[in-house]
């Protein structure tokens, strides 16, 4: 039997987000709330041709993300969430697609502080 690749750090940096069975964003959870990576499953849910034209409909921030009738809750939850329990959340919400379609989400989040990893 071989034995596992050890896990090199400089791979895990590059994420793999494609594997996963649904879809997922990264962001910082600061100043603009800036996106800075999406799996291709959340580009084609909000309609979307390509990761560029994606960050264009977002602006390339959650807060664009999130459907604006929707945001000021999802943003007092998510705050109201972390910091209880490993920093994670459980939010409902809408998004709103490249067409127009609203979309009902559910998002699960971990805040984390990016100086553990640094």
């Amino acid at each position: 039997m071989r034995e596992p690749s050890p896990v090199i750090y400089e791979d895990c940096l590059q994420l793999n987000s494609e594997a996963i069975p649904g879809g997922f964003i990264r962001y910082f959870a600061d100043g603009d709330e800036e996106i800075i990576h999406v799996n291709r499953y959340i580009v084609d849910l909000f309609e979307c041709d390509n990761t560029k034209e994606f960050l264009e409909l977002t602006k390339g921030s959650f807060r664009h993300f999130v459907c604006e009738e929707d945001l000021g809750a999802v943003e007092n939850s998510i705050w109201g969430q972390v910091g209880i329990q490993d920093n994670l959340d459980h939010v409902y919400y809408r998004i709103r697609t490249k067409t127009g379609k609203l979309v009902s989400v559910v998002d699960y989040g971990r805040l984390i502080d990016k100086s553990e990893y640094t």
